[in-house]
């Protein structure tokens, strides 16, 4: 028994000094804040065994840790288990057959149809496209492509990117003085195209049109990169920036290890040329999805808490689809348990402390649109914080404050949908869809018009 007690003392000690050397080495202190309950887990066992040992009382504490150990494994198991069984509800139609948008892709290329799933442009930063020897961060999809976008009332929900992989009609290009960028919320997903929020301020007489430069998993970093990348500053009007308070911090903090988009907020001419590099970039993303590299699994139907599922669904959109062998070491890591505590240590720890690097990025968007006397609208979307803990509901407000009171600081124009919209609902599932996380199709409606009355003609 002494054995076995040495041997787990050895193995937490090493696992707690390679978490602790990848801060050091990265530097990065969100990264150990992330991994603070794990620490505490096995800086815990680790205490529990050597009491046992001094007291000499082995056997007891090899109990109580294993004990623990095998209710994480439990966890990780029925969430296995649930996300099996939903794997397996399927019908006989090619639109309903699977719970992915892989295996949706797979089932219409089959059939002699070409799409592509919406995933997070993250996915593909430890993927870059690489034209002529320099490195290339891709912020958009593939181009005229049929793309495979959300499951709602039990049908799949397609669109048609546009020349430059937007969910937008072709000719919008041609003739446009708005703009807007944002993540899902902004691209319209879990939602019909024409009830998608920058359709329905399209139809505003205030401007002369269009163009959506969202995508789905953006955070402000990329935003800003694809409105200096993909927009003509010199006829845009309007920016119509949306900032969903679920996770746009969060998606913040992973862009910034990324150099190339780092250039966008420090380099003042910055540019990658993508525009000229469409042909590569849908390419290089085909390939990404043929080799499964990093493309995940969707689930259909997000049961329990809005907030979290919502929140998975920008930060991954879907599920890896890994082979045996990957999804078993998956579990022995236990992923799924891991992920969780991140998520709320993330509402915890992150959404009260805004980082400065966002109003950089906002202050310079701000400063681009206004060089050529555009009007900037900051557009305040709330998460559904009625079901988060009372802590996590205080740092909502104190992030919303600070970061509302800084940009009217700066003369910049706000619009708090949390104010203007939540606020004003007696029933909340008036505003949030629970089967996706995403707004219904009456608050989409509603935060449009809200927008349209703001902008100036």
């Amino acid at each position: 028994m002494k054995k076995i007690l040495y041997i787990l003392i050895t193995i937490f000690s090493l696992i707690i000094f390679y978490l602790l050397s990848k801060y050091f080495l990265n530097f990065d202190l969100i990264y150990l804040k992330s991994k603070l309950v794990i620490l505490i887990i096995l800086v815990f066992f680790i205490f529990i065994l050597l009491f046992g040992l001094k007291k000499k009382k082995i056997t007891e504490s090899v109990i109580v840790v294993f004990s623990f150990i095998l209710a994480f494994y439990l966890i990780e198991t029925l969430n296995l288990i649930q996300t099996a069984i939903f794997k397996n509800n399927k019908s006989n139609d090619i639109v309903f057959k699977t719970a992915s948008k892989y295996d949706i892709h797979n089932d219409l290329l089959s059939a002699g149809t070409y799409s592509s799933p919406t995933f997070s442009l993250m996915h593909l930063f430890d993927d870059k496209l690489i034209v002529n020897g320099n490195k290339k961060v891709i912020l958009s999809m593939q181009s005229h492509t049929k793309m495979i976008h959300c499951y709602r009332n039990n049908e799949w929900i397609f669109f048609k990117s546009d020349r430059y992989g937007f969910n937008n009609l072709d000719f919008y290009w041609d003739n446009y003085d708005t703009v807007i960028v944002g993540d899902s919320f902004g691209v319209g997903e879990c939602v019909p195209n024409e009830f998608s929020i920058a359709k329905l301020v399209n139809n505003s007489e205030k401007i002369k049109g269009l163009v959506n430069l969202s995508q789905t998993g953006n955070g402000p970093l990329l935003e800003l990169a694809t409105f200096l990348e993909y927009a003509d500053h010199n006829k845009t009007k309007n920016l119509i920036w949306l900032y969903y308070e679920g996770n746009d911090l969060y998606e913040l903090n992973e862009e910034i290890k990324i150099t190339e988009l780092l250039n966008y907020l420090k380099k003042d001419a910055y540019n990658q040329n993508l525009k000229k590099h469409q042909l590569d970039i849908n390419s290089h993303i085909k390939k990404f999805i043929v080799n499964k590299k990093k493309i995940v699994k969707e689930k259909l139907k997000n049961n329990g808490d809005i907030n979290t599922k919502s929140f998975y669904a920008e930060k991954s959109n879907v599920f890896t689809n890994n082979s045996i062998f990957k999804n078993l070491i998956n579990f022995i890591k236990l992923s799924y348990f891991r992920e969780k505590i991140e998520f709320f240590l993330y509402i915890d720890e992150k959404l009260a402390d805004t980082s400065e690097v966002f109003f950089e990025i906002i202050f310079k968007a701000n400063k681009k649109i206004k060089s050529n006397s555009g009007n900037f609208y900051f557009v305040y979307l709330p998460a559904f914080r009625e079901n988060y803990n009372y802590k996590q509901i205080k740092n909502f407000e104190l992030s919303q404050k600070k970061i509302i009171n800084r940009l009217r600081e700066k003369n910049i124009e706000v619009i708090d949908i949390y104010k203007d919209l939540y606020l004003k609902k007696d029933n909340l599932n008036e505003i949030f869809d629970k089967t996706n996380g995403h707004y219904t199709l009456k608050a989409n409606r509603e935060i449009s018009e809200i927008i349209k009355n703001k902008i100036r003609k």
